[in-house]
């Protein structure tokens, strides 16, 4: 039988992709995690915590950023509490910041634009994070399971791109660029390898909520003086990308 390497993606966005004069950042963040036993084991560390601090709010249905009001300390540092849950050697943090003020405006007047540009720079962290992996060892060029969970919040159901064909394409197919007359090479050759994208709810699915936790805070750290995302991508196992820079 084939013995595939696990990877999950638990990918949640904050802010708006839209002109600067509304919205000027648009985030993607959340979490790789190699290993179903690490993964495993990471969820019932966030679960616990999280069930512990849900006490604290009984009129709230599920714990997500929002519920917390981060102007009060106390509340601040219990969402944090959810955050650091997740750092491991096996988890790598995932922060994708696009200023929206350097998108093209073709993009942003396009519902449909703005979809594929939301899945192009998603894929893109992606990647980063599976060539991330390979250089420290994480994973090898082999069978690979790549489960990729996604917030469908504000995800447009109006000419959608396929990110799944997307990201196999990308990372085990190469991909040309005809206006340059270019070609990426792929970055993995195993193509009995499986890439699958699932749309979810945060509020219902746990894995998401964890990132949910991380693109509200990351934020809320974005605009609020006196906080920088330095609070983050010092740690050694955040990988931190700006777009479209």
């Amino acid at each position: 039988m084939d013995q595939f390497t696990d990877v999950y993606f638990f990918m949640d966005d904050s802010g708006v992709l839209d002109f600067a004069a509304n919205e000027k950042y648009f985030l993607y963040c959340g979490y790789m995690i190699i290993g179903k036993e690490n993964k495993d084991n990471l969820l019932r560390k966030y679960n616990s915590v999280r069930d512990a601090i849900a006490k604290e709010y009984p009129n709230e249905k599920e714990i997500k950023g929002k519920v917390f009001n981060k102007n009060i300390g106390r509340e601040l540092r219990g969402q944090l509490r959810l955050y650091k849950v997740m750092r491991s050697n096996y988890c790598y943090n995932l922060i994708l910041e696009v200023n929206n003020e350097f998108v093209y405006d073709y993009i942003l007047e396009n519902k449909k634009s703005k979809t594929r540009y939301k899945n192009y720079v998603l894929k893109m962290m992606i990647k980063e994070a599976l060539l991330k992996a390979l250089r420290d060892g994480m994973i090898d060029d082999t069978l690979l399971n790549i489960k990729i969970l996604v917030d469908e919040e504000g995800q447009s159901t109006d000419g959608l791109y396929d990110l799944e064909e997307s990201v196999r394409s990308e990372i085990f197919h190469g991909v040309h660029n005809f206006d340059y007359g270019t070609f990426y090479e792929p970055i993995f050759h195993e193509q009995k390898s499986k890439v699958k994208v699932t749309y979810c709810k945060s509020e219902v699915v746990r894995p998401v909520q964890t990132a949910d936790i991380l693109a509200n805070l990351c934020y809320f750290f974005l605009h609020t003086d006196g906080y920088s995302l330095d609070y983050f991508t010092k740690f050694d196992r955040c990988i931190y990308k700006r777009k479209p820079f």
